[in-house]
């Protein structure tokens, strides 16, 4: 009976009332959940009931200055939940309370001053407009893609929380003579120089917030890899990681966090070895080699 299990119920569904067979189950008003006991994971392993209890538990307590999420694409065609989806949903509102300032830099919106126009626009014209290409055609462009319906919940739940979103992409016109040329896909030298010019586009956005809002909590949410707060052989070269920057400069208020859906296992297993570790439900929150968190989703 003694079982110590590395497991927080959501709302609704605590606490912890029965143990089957080595697992603790949530009990109360809602779903059943079965969860992983501790003895079962290995050291710096955790299981929690979903993403939102993670932020809570282990994110907002330390009162990082700066969080940088990392996603691993979605894939042309996929069905499942994008990642985006995921954490307009079950990450960001926890951001919304205490009242402070707060800066998402997305790295899907580029950088410039017509596109500031525009996310100004949206953000605080009274009464409300909507992301659409009539209103703001540079943001509509930018989040065109398989996760376009993900991105436009974002922005409206970022809106809605108060959590002002800030370009951190590629200009239009690096765009233009990068991800936009017709050969991209296939031109690795144009990819690695979208790449280092991704990280500098973000580390520079991300400089500015924590430099003009002193009192502001700031994220940043774009692909996986850029974030790592050690070198990998991932990273190829320092160009393409701003992470290390970062680390430096803030110490343990940088913190880096990757969200991995188990789909891409070729692409998962470069953020984790421990891919095995995929839930049934909730999430797998493993520390991972280059000091950044690993978040691992279920298969659904």
């Amino acid at each position: 009976m003694d079982i110590q299990t590395s497991f927080l119920c959501p709302p609704g569904e605590g606490p912890i009332i029965r143990r089957d067979n080595g697992i603790g189950v949530c009990g109360g008003v809602g779903e059943v959940s079965e969860v992983i006991p501790r003895r079962a994971l290995p050291a710096g392993v955790t299981h929690y009931a979903s993403a939102t209890i993670f932020v809570e538990r282990e994110v907002l307590p330390f009162n990082p200055r700066l969080i940088a999420w990392g996603e691993i694409h979605q894939e042309r065609g996929a069905t499942y939940v994008p990642t985006v989806t995921r954490f307009a949903r079950e990450i960001l509102p926890g951001f919304a309370r205490g009242g402070d300032e707060n800066r998402l830099i997305l790295e899907v919106v580029p950088s410039g001053q017509r596109v500031a126009v525009e996310l100004d626009r949206f953000f605080h014209q009274q009464p409300p407009i909507e992301l659409s290409q009539a209103n703001t055609p540079l943001l509509w462009e930018a989040i065109q893609g398989e996760d376009m319906e993900g991105y436009i919940l974002l922005f409206n739940e970022a809106r809605r929380l108060g959590i002002e979103i800030i370009g951190g992409g590629l200009s239009i016109s690096e765009a233009e003579r990068t991800t936009r040329q017709p050969d991209f896909e296939n031109n690795n030298e144009l990819q690695r120089l979208a790449a280092r010019l991704i990280t500098v586009r973000m580390r520079q956005a991300a400089v500015a917030q924590l430099r003009q809002h002193p009192r502001a909590r700031v994220q940043m949410y774009g692909g996986a890899g850029h974030n790592n707060r050690r070198a990998s052989a991932y990273d190829n070269v320092r160009q393409r990681n701003f992470g290390q920057y970062f680390a430096r400069w803030l110490g343990d208020r940088y913190l880096a966090v990757d969200l991995v859906l188990p789909y891409r296992q070729e692409v998962a297993r470069t953020l984790t070895d421990r891919i095995d570790l995929v839930p049934q439900r909730g999430v797998t929150v493993i520390t991972n080699e280059l000091g950044s968190i690993s978040v691992l989703y279920p298969r659904d």
